[in-house]
């Protein structure tokens, strides 16, 4: 009875999170997109917004998932056929699949051929003839086996749940205070802190941050996206600060509402012990290595977009199989909010979504040809998709060519989007096992679901070349390397884990001995994580350093130096220039990260390349090339002068150089770089106050604040 009520708990947490964050997408697009709302706007038709929050809290918390049983009290018939004894057939296509997978694997590896994306796709295109015909034969292949049939002990089911609550607790204390300002929060986070100082002005729908003659923020698609508006609503409710919201609430609720949904995914497959395969699946995720590797993505948790690498495949998987298998109006309201939930997170979702709707279209429908119907209503549910991307062509269309600057280009796709030649290794040895791991355990529905969401990742994202063609006829390369998380591969490495311990039930002995023997299993694959994660040392000793150090120990200093400009500045800053544009009241930039290249066609060439320069010369702190020391400050005045530039802000001592400045030709640090760089902003300062500007440094002493009274 304990595990039934806490499965209900679950089930209603999940759908509660469904209901504010789908009841905010669809008020933020309706009112931002097509009234083109202010921020005033918003809050003056809040009530309608708890209106219709009320209502749709009142008919989800009344809808049975059909999932865990919990609704009506009851309990599901956690019934398993154990295969005892496996016969000599299971052992050879095990150990034939498993050789196969990692020879291929280290052959590409050796030979560096996923290097070029020709190779690459040529050796995934000779394996998928090998893997259709080893899932032909699985599918083919009968039980000779002796079956042993057991009852799942309400005392492990418990526990199970138990596991799942300490491995959400576990997660939300580790990311709570951990997350820190990076280099992408000078525009995220500014879409916080310039929303609530710019009230009337329309939501996103000018450039704030550069001062450009932009319709919008960052790119069209970008106003799409509500993540940040929600916080900056949240903070003006509650009266919180917006950064702690955004740096320390929201990652933790993030986190809790990934493990509650992953644990609903384990059991929408029909896994023997969910909570435990979610527990390794976390242990996994958190030690993953890549560029956009999971385990970054839980460092960067107050991210949208990282929310949506990690929740959109478990939640929507989720919510595809619960329409599929009981349509009707309610399900499909609550399919179209959880569609609704996942889109207002990211950009990306206009993608990855759909994506991943059609994935658990394919996976859970039983005949596309026979329930044609069911997969019109699914694909119906990304309506608002549709609507949104009609939008995005609309407003690209009416903007200069080419504003995003960074989506074009050669398209490469090297197989490196899941992390490193183990963790590709990992991912293709398990997609081959877990069908033929399924058949040890008798239950016919999770074996169903785990063979077809094999073959699903076989023969779609997990391919190189499929997400190559679609970012080749889309023309953005990051679909190359996001795509794949419409795929809920991470997860389903939890899966074996699930299938491993299960076996432990008939050998158990008498049914008190169960629960002890799970609790032993558990604690020791809790171990095995651990132990893993200490192997990957790049990551947990090397990337959390490094980007602790880099933001961590200049946010304070770019808080002090804040203090010193006046509201209402016109700034051009060094290397603070990624921090000071989260901050509360923030006055606009020359120049922040590389976001000035999205907004380069809306403005002229030569203002472009002013900005650019006077940013690079105040972070480098050295003369010009081919100008000497008095004709650097010379161009420094005038140039700041032409800008309308007011305010000045540049380092003092020190700096943050990393590798990739170094790669665009900033001298790497050094005592006679220092000394260098010392006595020019000795002579820097001088000179500004020769040409009217008051010149102040921060407490540190390591930044200067030089404004001009215009």
């Amino acid at each position: 009875m304990a595990a039934i009520k806490l499965n209900y708990l679950i089930e209603r947490a999940v759908l509660s999170f469904i209901c504010l964050w789908g009841n905010w997408a669809l008020y933020y697009w309706v009112m931002v997109l097509v009234f083109d709302a202010s921020y005033t706007n918003l809050k003056d038709f809040a009530p309608l917004l708890l209106l219709q929050t009320f209502v749709s809290f009142f008919v989800f918390l009344r809808t049975d998932l059909g999932i865990t049983g919990a609704y009506n009290h009851g309990s599901t018939p956690d019934r398993w056929n154990f295969t005892v004894s496996p016969d000599k057939r299971f052992y050879l296509l095990s150990l034939a699949a498993t050789v196969l997978a990692v020879t291929i694997i280290c052959i590409v590896d050796r030979y560096q051929l996923s290097r070029s994306s020709l190779s690459y796709n040529l050796l995934w295109a000779m394996l998928l003839p090998a893997a259709l015909l080893y899932l032909f034969k699985l599918a083919t292949l009968k039980d000779t086996a002796t079956l042993q049939e057991r009852a799942s002990e309400p005392s492990t089911k418990t526990l199970d749940i138990i596991l799942l609550f300490i491995t959400a607790a576990a997660i939300a204390f580790s990311l709570y205070g951990t997350n820190f300002p990076s280099y992408d929060d000078s525009f995220y986070a500014h879409v916080i802190s310039s929303t609530l100082a710019n009230p009337e002005l329309p939501i996103q729908g000018q450039d704030l941050l550069l001062g450009t003659d932009a319709p919008y923020t960052l790119h069209p698609a970008y106003r799409t996206v509500g993540y940040e508006v929600l916080i900056a609503f949240v903070s003006d409710l509650s009266g919180l600060n917006p950064l702690y919201l955004y740096l320390d609430i929201f990652p933790v609720v993030s986190s809790i509402f990934w493990i509650l949904t992953a644990y609903l995914f384990m059991r929408t497959l029909g896994a023997p012990y969910p909570g435990l395969a979610v527990t390794v699946s976390l242990l996994v995720l958190l030690f993953w290595s890549g560029r956009y590797a999971p385990g970054m993505a839980l460092m960067f948790l107050n991210w949208g977009k990282n929310l949506l690498m990690l929740v959109v495949a478990p939640l929507l998987f989720v919510f595809v199989a619960t329409f599929i298998r009981s349509p009707g109006f309610r399900t499909w309201l609550l399919l179209l909010f959880s569609v609704s939930a996942a889109g207002i997170w990211s950009s990306t979702a206009l993608f990855v979504v759909p994506m991943c709707v059609g994935l658990a279209s394919i996976t859970f429908l039983p005949s596309i040809k026979r329930n044609f119907r069911t997969l019109f209503f699914t694909l119906l549910s990304l309506t608002p998709f549709f609507l949104l991307l009609a939008y995005t062509i609309v407003m690209l269309d009416q903007a200069p060519a080419n504003t995003s600057a960074n989506s074009t280009g050669a398209i490469k796709v090297h197989g490196e989007a899941f992390g490193n030649i183990y963790i590709k290794m990992l991912i293709l040895v398990m997609l081959f096992i877990l069908p033929l791991a399924a058949r040890t355990l008798g239950n016919p529905v999770f074996r169903v679901n785990l063979y077809r969401i094999c073959v699903v990742g076989i023969l779609t994202v997990m391919a190189p070349y499929m997400t190559e063609v679609v970012a080749v006829v889309t023309g953005i390369n990051l679909l190359s390397v996001r795509l794949q998380y419409a795929y809920p591969a991470t997860l389903l490495v939890g899966m074996v884990a699930s299938i491993a311990v299960a076996h432990l039930k008939p050998y158990a002995g008498t049914p008190a001995n169960v629960p002890a023997r799970y609790a032993v299993t558990a604690f020791a694959l809790i171990f095995y994580g651990a132990l893993f994660g200490f192997m990957e040392k790049r990551y947990l000793f090397g990337e959390w350093r490094k980007f602790t150090v880099i933001f961590t120990d200049d946010f304070d200093e770019a808080v002090a130096a804040r203090a010193l400009i006046p509201n209402g500045s016109y700034v051009a800053a060094g290397d603070l220039d990624d921090i000071l544009p989260i901050l509360p009241n923030p006055p606009t930039f020359i120049q922040a990260k590389y976001y000035l290249n999205f907004h380069k066609y809306f403005l002229p060439e030569d203002e472009f390349i002013k900005r650019k320069s006077l940013h690079r010369t105040l972070k480098i702190r050295l003369p010009r090339k081919g100008m000497s020391l008095e004709g650097t400050f010379d161009w420094i005045v005038a140039t700041a002068e032409s800008l309308g530039v007011s305010t000045l802000v540049f380092h003092t001592v020190g700096g943050r150089h990393r590798p990739y400045i170094v790669a665009i030709g900033i001298p790497k640090r050094s005592a006679e770089t220092d000394a260098k760089r010392a006595a020019f902003v000795t002579a820097l300062t001088a000179r500004l106050r020769t040409a009217g500007y008051d010149c102040a440094t921060t407490p540190s002493g390591r930044s200067k604040v030089c404004h001009r009274s215009l």
